[in-house]
């Protein structure tokens, strides 16, 4: 698994310590982990998951199908770079009746709250109740 880590730094452009930045784990503890000496726990895992959503979890922990889910969210290679061609075919404008008028706005009731106290909690497990002054 160590090695797919590794495909998934260099597909993100990411080093190592931005890499563990952005999971919230230690510089080393990304290090441990592409040398193969620890295995990611479960909660490194999720928080790639949630880190990068694009990852095909089951190739990242089994080596099984491709490094995205699809396509679409692969990241796209700063080298290249999209143009907008002047010969490329425009999108229709179209035009709507003026008679036709927007249904009304619903309306929303705003409703005012009020503190009427605050409790704080202490280290110690204690707490003390604090009322508010009007």
């Amino acid at each position: 698994m160590f090695s797919r880590l590794d495909q998934v730094l260099k597909a993100e452009g990411m080093s190592r310590s931005q890499f563990a930045e952005k999971i919230g784990v230690s510089p080393a503890t990304v290090s441990h982990l592409l040398a193969g000496r620890n295995k990611p726990s479960f909660e490194i895992i999720q928080a790639i998951s949630v880190c990068f959503p694009g990852i095909n979890l089951d190739w990242l922990i089994n080596g099984t199908g491709k490094m995205y889910k699809s396509a679409v969210q692969e990241p796209v290679n700063q080298d290249s770079i999209f143009e907008i061609q002047e010969d490329s075919p425009s999108v229709p404008i179209v035009e709507t009746p003026s008679s036709i008028t927007p249904s009304p706005k619903p309306q929303i009731t705003k409703i005012q709250k009020n503190i009427s106290k605050i409790l704080v909690f202490f280290d110690d497990g204690s707490y003390q109740e604090v009322a508010v002054k009007r």
